[in-house]
């Protein structure tokens, strides 16, 4: 699915391109929007040493970037927008509670694919 637009609500030139994260506003051409954070694997580092934890914890996936650009962060997320922007809405969905998603067929996927 192409996208419409893509807007970030801190500017980019205000981060520290390779150790951050920011947030991205995306409306693809069917007129619906997500919200995403993008970082980068330094953010991710730092996040674990500010947070004194040795793993990332639960959440939405971030939408991990080498560095954020625009460019880069267009890139990875057109890749996320193709098809019928599959990986965008699962990204989506996970930020909602279990009852978007059905556990007993994704058990049943997840038998079927052993």
């Amino acid at each position: 699915m192409k996208i419409s637009n893509i807007t970030f609500p801190t500017p980019l030139d205000q981060l520290n391109p390779a150790n951050g994260n920011c947030d991205v506003f995306i409306q693809l051409e069917d007129g619906s929007t997500y919200t995403f954070v993008c970082t980068t694997p330094f953010g991710l580092s730092e996040f674990m040493e500010r947070e004194d934890v040795s793993f990332i914890p639960p959440a939405q996936p971030d939408i991990i970037v080498k560095e954020l650009t625009e460019k880069i962060i267009r890139e990875a997320i057109e890749s996320y927008a193709e098809e019928d922007a599959f990986w965008l809405k699962i990204y989506a969905v996970a930020d909602h509670s279990r009852e978007v998603l059905d556990m007993d067929k994704i058990n049943q996927a997840l038998k079927v694919n052993k």
